[in-house]
């Protein structure tokens, strides 16, 4: 008699014990099916007192990508063709290049001639010689053409656009907003004569 009653009082003790007490203790591997919710009151409940999600988590135009445990806009599937984890824009993501792991939105801006961070006001912040203008060879392509830096020398703080050096005896390199080189002559009965900061100018 005293094993029976104390075989049921362990087996009532033990169903107690699996019984959920949050909405955690009912979840499964699955997120497509919405939250299992803890609900021992409910006539639906199984034996954890655990009953199926009342709603889905995708909602709207909404569609659910199981393998990303994520909801996205109904359209394409997602790519990612590079591996660098942002969907191709094609398909709905912000990867201007799906084809380049090194490009894609919010990365570093190299001083290349590529979009490197899919921002197309951006080409690189390269200021080596400190003079406030960015290095000529940081450039990018755009949809309204190649951007870029103005320094045409930018190991030389001196060298910025408007400054120029001597190119020869007779003429001079101005460096112009572009970030190129300009040859200009000095004209006649002109000299070019580097100045000891090592720009130039023409004079007699």
């Amino acid at each position: 008699m005293k094993y029976a009653l104390f075989a049921t009082l362990f087996f009532s003790f033990s169903a107690l014990a699996q019984i959920c007490r949050t909405n955690k203790d009912c979840a499964d591997i699955l997120f497509c099916n919405g939250e299992e919710l803890c609900m021992p009151q409910s006539r639906n409940a199984n034996s954890k007192g655990c009953i199926q999600a009342i709603k889905r988590p995708c909602t709207g135009s909404n569609v659910c990508d199981e393998s990303a445990n994520m909801c996205r806009p109904a359209g394409p599937t997602p790519i990612d063709s590079d591996g660098d984890g942002f969907y191709s824009a094609a398909t709905g993501g912000d990867d201007c290049d799906d084809n380049d792991p090194q490009r894609y939105p919010l990365r570093h801006e190299d001083c290349d001639n590529k979009d490197n961070d899919c921002d197309e006001a951006t080409f690189g912040n390269k200021d080596s010689d400190g003079d406030g203008f960015i290095d000529a060879k940081c450039t990018a392509p755009t949809s309204r053409g190649v951007i870029g830096g103005n320094d045409c020398d930018d190991n030389n703080y001196q060298i910025k656009p408007g400054s120029q050096v001597c190119s020869d005896n007779y003429s001079v390199k101005l460096c112009e907003l572009g970030g190129g080189f300009m040859n200009l002559p000095c004209g006649s009965n002109l000299k070019c004569y580097s100045q000891p900061n090592g720009l130039g100018i023409c004079a007699q």
